[in-house]
């Protein structure tokens, strides 16, 4: 199966039809998110973290049963991302803009959205794969403990002036310094990062009813990573 067998049908019917439709009217073949990597003390840990994110992508390709279509275009490139954030906004648009001429209706998350890794991020790690590892069925049983990545809007610049209306003048606790509700950032669960990318087609990350604050873990925001360390 690929883009040039799939049907209308099959696609409509499909909840990753906004990228398999993107992929379609832009003739760019690709999808997933840029990974930048701030955490170098480990490299095999870091190795076994990108190897989980992977595999837990492609289980949820499965479940949505469009892993034999969307797999082969899947692309996760890594790049340094020591510097922290801001540096990663800066680095990632100069990839875009290398990469992609801009069509502002068709533009996919890919030149939208990155993934940013840091040391918590990679303690996520162990307690995932500790359960992962108990499970008897590969794909069933209790939820397994989160590996989280860092999902970074590559248009935000403080204070947020997106769509957040009175809400953007509330004080929240301050995150790296932003007392808004969104601080351009938000950390996530990988197992459901295929249907976040999806949905960023036509949605944006700073969205009122789904965004998720650090440092509760997106999608679901009933864990923290407060918990996690």
């Amino acid at each position: 199966m690929d883009l040039s067998t799939v049907t209308q049908q099959w696609t409509d019917q499909n909840s990753m039809r906004n990228t398999i439709i993107t992929m379609h009217e832009t003739g760019f073949h690709q999808w997933g998110f840029v990974v930048y990597r701030a955490a170098y003390g480990d490299d095999a840990l870091w190795d076994r973290y990108l190897a989980a994110l992977k595999e837990n992508i492609r289980e949820n390709l499965q479940r949505n049963k469009c892993l034999d279509l969307l797999d082969q275009y899947a692309h996760w490139e890594v790049f340094d991302g020591r510097n922290g954030k801001a540096d990663v906004r800066r680095r990632f648009a100069a990839w875009c803009a290398d990469r992609f001429a801009e069509q502002q209706s068709l533009t996919p998350p890919r030149f939208t959205y990155c993934l940013f890794v840091d040391e918590g991020c990679l303690r996520t790690l162990e307690a995932h794969a500790e359960a992962r590892l108990k499970r008897k069925v590969p794909g069933l049983g209790p939820p397994l403990p989160p590996l989280v990545a860092v999902v970074i809007d590559g248009g935000y610049s403080p204070p947020s002036s997106r769509g957040w209306g009175l809400a953007s003048r509330q004080e929240f606790p301050p995150i790296e310094g932003c007392s808004d509700k969104y601080v351009g950032w938000e950390y996530y669960n990988v197992v459901y990062l295929p249907l976040l990318y999806d949905k960023l087609h036509n949605q944006h990350l700073d969205d009122e009813s789904d965004y998720v604050r650090p440092p509760a873990i997106a999608p679901l925001g009933n864990l923290s990573m407060e918990e996690r360390r």
